[in-house]
């Protein structure tokens, strides 16, 4: 999946907090979490983004 799928599930889930997974780490992936934010704030959906950090909790709010 790269940032074209990834906003395409963003506008099929208008009030879902998105949170990029398995995009770093492995060759065959084909961009990075940095590429996908820039993607996502250049069409203004960068607000919904939420980035995982190695080895940290993510708490989220429902």
């Amino acid at each position: 999946m790269g940032s074209e799928d990834a906003l395409e599930a963003a506008h099929a889930f208008p009030n879902a907090i998105l949170v990029a997974v398995h995009n770093e780490g492995w060759v065959h992936f084909k961009e990075t979490q940095a590429q996908l934010a820039d993607v996502f704030a250049k069409l203004g959906v960068g607000a919904r983004l939420t980035a995982l950090e190695r080895g940290e909790p993510l708490p989220l709010a429902w």
